[in-house]
C-alpha cells in the first residue's frame, strides 16, 4: 500500500495502540507497538526497564528499536508517549514515514487511564497533566496529520484511515 511507515504519536491513554491496531488491520498493514517490541526484545516490562536503567536508558532502547523498525517493511507503528520528544526520533520518523498524532482531550485521558503501572505517571493525575503540558506542543508541531479522538473508537478509526489516505494521495501527486 505504501513504502513509508505511519507513526502514531500521542499521550499515554490517547488510544494510539488500540486505534492503530484496528486501522492497520482494516488497511491490511503490519502493526507494531513500539513498547511491546521493546519489552519483547528486552525480556522485561517497561516499568522493569525504567527501574533498572532509568528514563534515559529506556529512551536509548526506544531509539534503537525505532531504528530497527524503520529498516523493516512499512508498518503502522504505535509509538510510546515520549518517543516523539527526542529530536533524533522525530528525524527518523519524518525520514521514513508520516507522523499521525492522536489528540485526545486531557479530561478524557484522566477519566479512564490507570497510572499505577506507568513509570512516568506514578503521581497520578498531576503527572499526566504535567506530561501533557510539556508534550502537547511537540505532538502538534511534529504531526503530519492529527486525529482528534473525542468520540467512539469507530469514529477515531474512520478519521485515522481518512488521514492516512490523504497522506498517501499527497505522495502519489508528487
Amino acid at each position: 500500500m505504501t513504502d513509508r511507515h505511519i507513526f502514531v504519536t500521542g499521550m499515554t491513554g490517547s488510544g494510539k495502540s488500540r486505534i492503530g491496531k484496528a486501522v492497520a488491520e482494516a488497511m491490511r498493514m503490519p502493526f507494531i507497538d513500539l513498547d511491546a517490541a521493546i519489552e519483547s526484545r528486552e525480556g522485561r516490562s517497561i516499568p522493569a526497564i525504567f527501574a533498572e536503567v532509568g528514563e534515559e536508558g529506556f529512551r536509548r532502547l526506544e531509539t534503537a528499536m525505532l531504528q530497527d523498525v524503520v529498516q523493516g517493511a512499512p508498518a503502522l507503528v504505535s509509538t510510546g508517549g515520549g518517543t516523539v520528544i527526542r529530536p533524533e526520533n522525530q528525524a527518523l520518523m519524518h525520514a521514513n514515514g508520516w507522523i499521525v498524532f492522536v489528540d485526545r482531550p486531557l479530561n478524557d485521558i484522566l477519566s479512564d487511564i490507570d497510572t499505577s503501572h506507568r513509570p512516568l505517571l506514578k503521581d497520578g493525575a498531576e503527572s499526566v497533566k504535567r506530561l501533557y503540558a510539556a508534550r502537547i506542543a511537540t505532538y502538534t508541531k511534529t504531526a503530519d496529520a492529527v486525529v482528534v479522538n473525542r468520540g467512539s473508537m469507530e469514529q477515531a478509526c474512520m478519521l485515522m484511515k481518512q488521514k492516512i489516505r490523504e497522506l498517501l494521495s499527497r505522495t502519489e501527486e508528487t
